[in-house]
């Protein structure tokens, strides 16, 4: 196991943090249910 998180550049908040774009909480809060929910 690593000891720290793997730091990468969030392209939602424009910095690294231990979480992906694909992955940030603040665009999961704003995302109008674009992946998350599968009603296309």
């Amino acid at each position: 196991a690593k000891p720290q998180k793997t730091r990468r550049l969030c392209g939602f908040c424009k910095e690294y943090v231990d979480h992906d774009f694909r992955n940030c909480p603040e665009r999961r809060a704003s995302a109008c249910s674009e992946e998350d929910d599968g009603s296309i």
